[in-house]
């Protein structure tokens, strides 16, 4: 939900059953629903299958989310560009939720210096720089979700 209280982000696709899933957006009131972005929206250059997963909107509106073009990646919308630019250069990341200070949360698989488990990374904004949270413990990514 955005900060304002007006507007929902949840994953959604028009086959049931499959786990090729898009992002979609609708007002807490019902209204305005539309597709946000889907596996074809990718970048140049990324594949146009996948899943997209786990959007969360940012300090302006603008939406954070997981995809999969190729490999599990950050990704973000602003609404002055149609086009996803990548959040930092991670591999294997995924289910982020954007903190209140505009920092993003997500969870880092196969960190190079980790155990191949999913751990707590915590990034800035434009995801230049980071810290590990939790390290050394399978943070499982089933049925998380972002809370504020």
């Amino acid at each position: 939900i955005n900060a304002a209280g007006t507007k929902v982000l949840f994953d959604c696709t028009d086959a049931p059953y499959t786990e090729t899933t898009g992002i979609c957006e609708v007002g807490t009131d019902g209204s305005g629903f539309r597709r946000v972005a889907g596996p074809d929206d990718s970048p140049t250059g990324q594949q146009t299958s996948g899943s997209l997963h786990h959007a969360d909107y940012g300090l302006s509106d603008d939406i954070i989310f997981e995809a999969s073009w190729g490999a599990e990646t950050l990704w973000r919308l602003n609404g002055s560009d149609p086009d996803p630019a990548r959040v930092g250069q991670f591999n294997n990341d995924n289910s982020p939720c954007v903190l209140a200070n505009g920092y993003i949360a997500s969870l880092w698989l196969n960190r190079p210096e980790g155990a191949g488990d999913h751990e707590l990374k915590i990034m800035t904004p434009d995801g230049d720089s980071y810290f590990m949270s939790v390290t050394d413990i399978d943070v499982a990514d089933v049925g998380i979700g972002c809370g504020g």
